[in-house]
């Protein structure tokens, strides 16, 4: 679920609406709270402290473009996340920009049907 909450997050940072819509996606199918998704979707932090400390660290690592503060390391630290889990979510933000870079370049890519309902933007 970490990873899916990442990519939300990047989706919606680099203004990919093929991901957010793609994550959003799995994250109702994972039963994620649909007014946590929601939240995301629009920028806004989910409820659950652990989901939060993820979106918080995958939003900053892209906005800040890796600079991460101590503050937001400490906050992920806190929720419990292991180095293992950061890499996990750094490897995840770096895919989801790549392709979230490519979609833009592209103009966007038409949704598959399955991903229509949650069409962004």
């Amino acid at each position: 679920m970490h990873r899916e909450i990442a990519g939300l997050a990047v989706g919606v940072a680099v203004g990919n609406a093929y991901g957010v819509a793609f994550h959003s996606t799995v994250l109702g199918r994972l039963d994620v709270d649909n007014g946590d998704i929601e939240a995301m979707r629009s920028g806004a932090e989910p409820r659950d402290e652990i989901q939060a400390a993820v979106y918080a660290f995958a939003r900053a690592l892209v906005i800040d473009r890796g600079a991460m503060t101590e503050a937001i390391a400490q906050r992920a630290a806190d929720a419990g996340l292991q180095p293992s889990d950061l890499l996990q979510l750094v490897a995840e933000c770096a895919f989801a920009t790549l392709v979230g870079l490519v979609d833009n370049l592209l103009g966007g890519v038409e949704l598959d049907e399955f991903l229509r309902p949650q069409a962004w933007k």
